[in-house]
């Protein structure tokens, strides 16, 4: 069987020889192209300075075509060659990094499906999604907005499972980002989130349920002020996933699980339904401060899940 490293060393032997093949014919895009996947493979192979001359090439080359031309070249091969330096020269600092993805974000709104190296929808929504997820980890979730917004556009009305729970957590980025500011379209992103996470968890088909979550919660803190039945049920709701999952094994989260839990429990008890309300408070006690299920019953207490939800 060929190994990865072998695998990458026979690539990068053809990409050497479609740059060869392609000097001194002049600037053309497949030798733009040649570059920049030489240039990809060269990375993966940690050959981080010749991998980078390679896209500097590339997009030296894109500008004398453009220059020549007069108009602007596959928007594809833009993108990917800055978004290919970024990853690159973040090493040296965030700021390097966040610069290159800003010029792949300027060419975002040309680039579709078909077009150089993103054959589909779903390839420039993972890219997108991807490339927002870097800026926000160096600390530059202001670049962000470009890629999530078209990650979303992409996704948004997709009924392809992959696509819908992409979508779920871009919509949750971006209500994340104008929370503060906007009230109102962050509660109008997490209800959108909201509402796909449910038909795919209907369908069994949700990946990341921490997601859909995030999202519940989220949309119940912002509905409390003029909602609060709608709160409530999506608090309660959250609350059935995150117990689902803990059912499972899932270890994360104990602290916000319990926080739903008496807000849940605060919540019920003012609608003067105080048996479900202190099963929730109880559940919430049993989670903050470690009370086992076996002392609960010694002492005649009904653990939360033995009672089923919010009653």
């Amino acid at each position: 069987m060929t190994s990865a490293k072998e695998h990458l060393d026979d690539v990068l032997k053809e990409y050497n020889d479609a740059v060869a093949s392609l000097e001194g014919k002049g600037p053309s895009e497949e030798r733009i192209g040649a570059y920049i996947r030489r240039g990809r493979v060269l990375s993966m192979m940690d050959s981080f300075v010749a991998a980078i001359d390679d896209f500097n090439q590339a997009i030296a080359m894109i500008r004398q075509m453009e220059s020549s031309l007069g108009r602007e070249l596959d928007p594809g091969y833009w993108v990917m060659a800055h978004l290919s330096r970024g990853e690159l020269v973040g090493t040296a600092g965030p700021a390097e990094m966040a610069a290159e993805y800003k010029e792949a974000a300027s060419r975002l709104p040309r680039l579709s499906a078909g077009c150089r190296f993103f054959e589909d929808d779903r390839a420039i929504a993972e890219m997108c999604v991807d490339a927002a997820g870097d800026l926000r980890e160096a600390g530059f979730r202001g670049g962000c907005a470009p890629f999530i917004d078209k990650a979303i556009s992409l996704s948004a009305d997709s009924k392809d499972p992959d696509m819908m729970n992409l979508c779920v957590g871009a919509l949750n980025f971006a209500a994340g980002d104008v929370e503060e500011e906007d009230p109102a379209m962050a509660t109008a992103l997490y209800s959108k989130s909201v509402e796909i996470g449910a038909q795919l968890k209907g369908s069994g088909r949700l990946r990341d349920r921490s997601e859909f979550v995030l999202a519940l919660a989220s949309l119940a803190d912002l509905e409390e002020a003029g909602d609060e039945d709608a709160a409530l049920v999506h608090r309660v709701t959250a609350v059935d996933v995150l117990e689902e999952m803990f059912a499972e094994g899932y270890e994360s989260g104990v602290e916000a699980l319990a926080e739903l839990h008496g807000l849940i429990g605060k919540s019920l008890m003012s609608r003067n339904k105080v048996e479900a309300a202190e099963a929730h408070l109880m559940r919430q006690a049993e989670l903050a401060i470690g009370v086992s299920e076996e002392y609960l019953e010694e002492n005649g207490i009904k653990p939360w899940k033995r009672m089923g939800g919010s009653g």
